[in-house]
C-alpha cells in the first residue's frame, strides 16, 4: 500500500503573516496550522540581543 502526501505550495511575502509582542520580541507567524491544513507552523523571531 502507497499513501501519497501531496501538499499545495504556500507563501508568506515580507510583512505578512499573523505578528505579536510577546516577553519583549517581535514574533511574525509566517504559517499556521490554519493556513496550511494542520501541519505545522514557522514563525519569524525579531528580539535585542538582551533577550536571545
Amino acid at each position: 500500500m502507497t499513501i501519497n502526501f501531496v501538499s499545495t505550495p504556500f507563501h508568506t511575502g515580507p510583512g505578512e503573516g499573523t505578528t505579536i509582542w510577546h516577553l519583549g520580541a517581535l514574533l511574525t507567524f509566517k504559517a499556521t496550522s490554519e493556513t496550511i491544513e494542520d501541519r505545522l507552523w514557522a514563525k519569524e523571531l525579531l528580539a535585542p540581543l538582551s533577550c536571545v
